[in-house]
């Protein structure tokens, strides 16, 4: 918990456009990403943003589509707090915090049943259609929480998807329709198949205080900010999902702020990420 002095501080500097880590109202913190850290996964990505650590892992498994999307794969999110992360992060408060942060990235991330809208192809994971799929395992680890863990999840999630690896199956023909068909996977890496994410978003969270409005706030300053709202955003600049954080409810002024300031700076972001990746990328092979 912050004091009222400080408060006051961390506000006075938002009117003057000054943080207490020299940034602007509009800047984000230093990003750094690494992939393939979790060798037994088929992607990982860990992301650094500021003081903010997170790790994402992928796993392609075989599984079943559900009834009503036979031809359409799977997505499965989990997250985990390290009870070294911060206050926040330990005991029953960090299981709440687990459980929406969880939460908020599925609702990013998925779409309607029939796979249409969504973020991932979701027909793309289909292998056999009302019998198997490819099942994506996206499990989430909050090492560091230093303020906007959404923001550094969903970078964490994009990173680690485009680095997934899907390997190729080959299914045998059958004469009885009824009988299951045997699969054979290819284990050759250069068959295997990428995650196209060129429709992931990423969520971007803004911080109101009186008449300023803010991008990637601290843990302090989202503990002093009057609203909060985490904002997912396309590669196009389109809000494509929106949950409200801490604070007093969002006003309709504040609401259109925040939308505004997020589709310019998802972009902007999206950029940084994309090279963040390609020179993590490059440093893998070498």
């Amino acid at each position: 918990m912050i004091g009222s002095d400080e408060k006051d501080f961390i506000r006075g500097g938002f009117k003057a456009d000054i943080r207490s880590d020299g940034r602007a109202c509009n800047d984000s913190r230093p990003l750094s990403l690494s992939l393939g850290d979790l060798q037994p996964c088929s992607g990982s990505a860990r992301c650094t943003l500021g003081s903010t650590d997170v790790i994402v892992g992928v796993k392609a498994e075989l599984g079943a589509p559900l009834p009503d999307s036979p031809d359409c794969g799977g997505l499965h999110i989990t997250v985990e707090c390290s009870p070294c992360a911060g206050p926040t992060s330990q005991g029953r408060a960090g299981e709440a915090l687990s459980f929406e942060l969880a939460k908020c990235l599925e609702r990013a991330l998925n779409a309607h049943p029939s796979g249409r809208g969504s973020a991932l192809d979701l027909r793309a994971l289909s292998i056999v259609s009302g019998r198997t799929c490819w099942v994506l395992c996206i499990d989430a680890l909050v090492l560091a929480c230093d303020g906007s863990l959404l923001d550094a999840l969903s970078i964490a999630v994009r990173a680690a998807l485009q680095n997934t690896r899907i390997p190729l199956v080959e299914v045998g023909a059958t004469e009885d329709p009824d009988e299951e068909p045997e699969l054979e996977l290819d284990d050759d890496p250069a068959n295997a198949k990428q995650v196209d994410v060129s429709r992931v978003p990423i969520i971007v969270t803004v911080c109101q205080m009186d008449d300023a409005f803010v991008v990637d706030p601290t843990a302090r300053e989202e503990e002093a900010a009057e609203q909060a709202c985490h904002i997912a955003v396309m590669p196009t600049g389109n809000v494509c999902g929106m949950f409200r954080g801490s604070g007093a409810a969002v006003t309709p002024f504040a609401l259109q702020e925040m939308m505004s300031l997020a589709q310019k700076r998802g972009p902007l972001l999206l950029q940084a990420v994309g090279k963040s990746i390609a020179s993590a990328a490059m440093s893998m092979e070498t």
